[in-house]
């Protein structure tokens, strides 16, 4: 996405959606700060795409993270669609332009 822009942690806000990983995730709720680490609750919107073995954004690890299943062996948990941000003042974020 040749429009997007680069963000460090302490700038990202609600309703920023940040490109990760080939995720596209939805800041969803206010950031909180701690110890010099900040965390954002995300949303995974793409989260059938990359669970989606024949897609081209298929990720093995992010797909077990989201449906649950971390060990082949285990009974799956339900899936979860959140994936936190989190980073330093250091760390930066691409995200899609704001509106």
């Amino acid at each position: 996405m040749a429009d997007s822009l680069y963000l460090p942690t302490p700038e990202l806000r609600e309703g920023d959606i940040v490109l990760d990983h080939g995720m596209r995730i939805l800041i969803d709720g206010p950031g909180k700060y701690r110890e010099e680490t900040y965390v954002w609750p995300g949303l995974v919107l793409n989260a059938d795409e990359l669970c989606d073995n024949e897609s081209d954004s298929y990720d093995a690890y992010i797909a077990r993270h989201l449906r649950g299943i971390w060990w082949e062996d285990r009974v799956p948990r339900p899936r979860k669609d959140d994936w936190p941000i989190q980073g330093n003042s250091l760390a930066c974020w691409r995200i899609e332009p704001r509106p």
